[in-house]
C-alpha cells in the first residue's frame, strides 16, 4: 500500500497527463469528424457544397456520415492502442 506522499504524487502525475492529453483527444475527435463529413459530402450523389449541418442533408447522408465516422474512429482507435502498447517505439521513430 502507497504511504500518502506516495499516493498524492502519483495522482499529481495522473492529472497532469490527463491535462495533456484531453486537449488532444479532443483535437483528434474534431478532426475526425471533419474528416467523415469531408468524405460524406464528396461520396453522397448531390450538390457537394452542403454540409451536414444544412436543413438538406437527408437521413442517407447522416446515416453515411455514421458509418464513415465509426470506420475512421476504429482505424484511430487502434492506432492509439498501438501507440499505448508500445511507448518506446515512438521514441526510437523521432530519432
Amino acid at each position: 500500500m502507497m504511504s500518502h506522499p506516495e499516493a498524492y504524487t502519483a495522482l499529481s502525475r495522473i492529472e497532469a497527463r490527463l491535462r495533456d492529453t484531453r486537449p488532444n483527444l479532443y483535437e483528434l475527435g474534431r478532426s475526425l469528424r471533419d474528416r467523415a463529413e469531408t468524405e460524406t459530402i464528396s461520396s453522397r450523389p448531390k450538390m457537394h457544397r452542403y454540409n451536414r449541418r444544412m436543413s438538406n442533408c437527408s437521413g442517407a447522408d447522416e446515416g453515411a456520415y455514421l458509418r464513415i465516422l465509426d470506420r475512421l474512429t476504429g482505424n484511430a482507435a487502434a492506432d492509439l492502442e498501438r501507440l499505448r502498447c508500445c511507448p518506446h517505439d515512438r521514441g526510437s521513430a523521432q530519432g
